[in-house]
C-alpha cells in the first residue's frame, strides 16, 4: 500500500431485485437451483484452518505462519524497523499473474508510525509527533501499548490480493488499489478510513487479541466493495483477477460465514467489542444501501450471481438466505490474531501452491 498523504430485515426489497434501486443494475434472482448449490458449498469439511494448509500462501509464507511476523515482532517490541518493511512483494499465484497484497487494517505507513511510538506511563505509549500530512491528525496521540501486538499481528494476517482488491471509500465508493487494474481513484481516502479505525482499536481499554483478530477481518469484509458497488468502480470490468470478476460475491459470503464462526468463540464482552468497532467503521463509510445484520458482524449474505450489465458478479442481499451456513473450513484450533485474520480473509486471496 502506498503511502498517503491525505436490526437490519436481511432481505431485498423487490425494487431492487427488479432493478429499480437507484444506482443498482438489475439483479436475477439465484434460481432454488443455484441456490441448493451455494447451500452445499457452503458445508464445511470439518477441517480446522491452518496456515500450512491455505493455498494462498506460498511455500515460505505458510512455513513462518505468515506475511511479515519478523516485522511485526520487531514493532510490538518498540525496535526500528526498515520503512515500509510490512509491505509483502508481488509473487506468482496459480491463477496466471503475479499480486502484490492490501494491508487491510493497520497499513504501512501505520506500521511504520507505531515502529516510532515512544513508551509513557500508566501503560500507555505516544505516538509520533507529525506536522503536516494525514497522521498529523494522530500526532502524539496516546495508545494503550498492550493492545500493539495483537493489532500487528491480525493485520498481517488480514491481507487481500492487490490484483482482486477494490476497497470502499467515504460515502460507499469504491476504488481500485494499487496492482488491480482498476481506476485507484478515491484510494487514498479508503486507506485513511482503515487508519482510523485501526488508532480506534489501539485506543480501546477493553481490546483483547481474539477480539482484534474478529476486527480487524471484519474491517477488512467491510472495506471489501461489494460486487455491485466494485462494478461501478471506473475499469471494474479490467480487474486483474479474470475469476474474482465471477467469484467476488461468493467470495465475501464465505469470508462473512468464517467471520461468524470466529464470532462465535469469543466471550460475550469480546462479541459485543467486535459489533461496537464495526458500527463505528460502518458509520465512517456512510452508504446507507449497506446493512449491518447487527445481532452479529457483517452483513446479510448476497446474490451471488450474473447481473445483466455489471462487470463484477453480484446482487442484492437475499431474499431467502441459504439454510445452511457454514463455512467449507472451520476456524484454526489454537489460532492466535494472525491465523484467525488469515483464516477470514483467505477467500481474498488467490492460491498460489497446490496441496496434496
Amino acid at each position: 500500500m502506498p503511502n498517503q498523504q491525505g436490526k437490519s430485515s436481511g432481505s431485498s426489497s423487490k425494487a431492487s431485485l427488479s432493478g429499480n434501486t437507484k444506482g443498482y443494475a438489475a439483479t436475477k434472482h439465484t434460481s432454488p437451483k443455484a441456490q441448493a448449490k451455494i447451500a452445499k458449498s457452503s458445508k464445511s469439511s470439518g477441517k480446522a484452518y491452518s496456515a500450512r494448509n491455505d493455498r494462498t500462501l506460498s511455500a515460505s509464507q505458510a512455513k513462518s505462519g505468515g506475511f511479515r511476523p519478523e516485522v511485526t515482532s520487531r514493532v510490538a517490541s518498540r525496535k526500528p524497523v526498515k520503512k515500509g518493511s510490512f509491505r509483502f512483494q508481488s509473487n506468482p499465484t496459480k491463477e496466471g499473474v503475479s499480486s502484490g497484497y492490501h494491508e487491510a487494517f493497520v497499513v504501512t505507513d501505520a506500521v511504520d508510525q507505531l515502529s516510532r511510538r515512544t513508551k509513557s506511563s500508566g501503560g500507555f505509549a505516544k505516538m509520533p509527533s507529525s506536522s503536516r500530512g494525514y497522521w498529523k491528525k494522530h500526532s502524539n496521540k496516546k495508545i494503550i501499548e498492550k493492545n500493539v501486538k495483537a493489532a500487528l499481528e491480525a493485520s498481517d494476517g488480514a491481507r487481500t490480493d492487490t490484483a482482486r482488491t477494490i476497497i470502499t471509500g467515504p460515502g460507499g465508493k469504491g476504488a481500485g488499489h494499487s496492482g488491480s487494474g482498476v481506476s485507484t481513484t478515491g484510494q487514498a481516502h479508503a486507506h485513511d478510513l482503515l487508519r482510523d479505525q485501526s488508532m480506534r482499536s489501539l485506543t480501546e481499554p477493553k481490546m483483547t487479541p481474539p477480539a482484534q483478530a474478529v476486527i480487524a477481518a471484519n474491517t477488512t469484509l467491510w472495506s471489501m466493495a461489494p460486487g455491485v458497488v466494485a462494478s461501478q468502480t471506473s475499469g471494474a470490468g479490467k480487474l486483474k483477477s479474470k475469476r474474482a470478476r465471477t467469484t467476488w460475491e461468493e467470495d465475501r459470503n464465505e469470508t462473512k460465514l468464517r467471520m461468524h464462526a470466529a464470532y462465535d468463540k469469543l466471550s460475550k464482552p469480546e462479541k459485543q467489542l467486535v459489533l461496537d468497532h464495526e458500527k463505528s467503521f460502518v458509520k465512517d463509510i456512510g452508504d446507507k444501501k449497506r446493512k449491518r445484520s447487527m445481532d452479529r458482524p457483517g452483513s446479510p449474505l448476497r446474490e451471488t450471481g450474473k447481473t445483466k450489465s455489471n462487470p463484477i458478479h453480484g446482487g442484492d442481499y437475499f431474499a431467502k438466505p441459504p439454510k445452511n451456513k457454514k463455512p467449507r473450513v472451520e476456524p484454526p484450533k489454537q489460532g492466535g490474531p494472525r491465523e484467525t485474520a488469515q483464516y477470514i480473509t483467505e477467500p481474498f486471496r488467490m492460491p498460489r501452491r497446490d496441496i496434496k
